[in-house]
């Protein structure tokens, strides 16, 4: 049960770290650098894009590891219900403007 949650921190941080890190980092510093405007809301749209992937992944992966660990108490944990609102917000997200 140590690799579950070892690899749930891991993931964690990968997810919101990225979103955090081209949030708050990378976009402004596209827009500032780039004379273009119209290139570096297209970057920054990739960007996003890849890492709303990259937050499907990781938060199927986390709720695989919440289901390992609470077997029998599977709906009565708030992680697992959380963990299934931040995959149906990404993938809507996703899904809306990729499609």
């Amino acid at each position: 049960m140590r690799i579950v949650h070892y690899s749930e921190r891991f993931l964690l941080t990968l997810w919101i770290g990225g979103m955090w890190i081209i949030g708050y980092l990378v976009t402004p510093v596209l827009f500032k650098t780039l004379d273009d405007r119209q290139l570096a809301g297209e970057l920054a749209g990739y960007f996003f894009k890849y890492i709303s992937i990259i937050g499907l992944v990781c938060g199927v992966l986390l709720l695989v590891g919440a289901v390992i660990v609470a077997r029998r108490e599977l709906f009565r944990r708030w992680r697992i219900w959380v963990l299934v609102c931040m995959i149906l917000m990404v993938a809507t997200v996703y899904l809306y403007y990729n499609l």
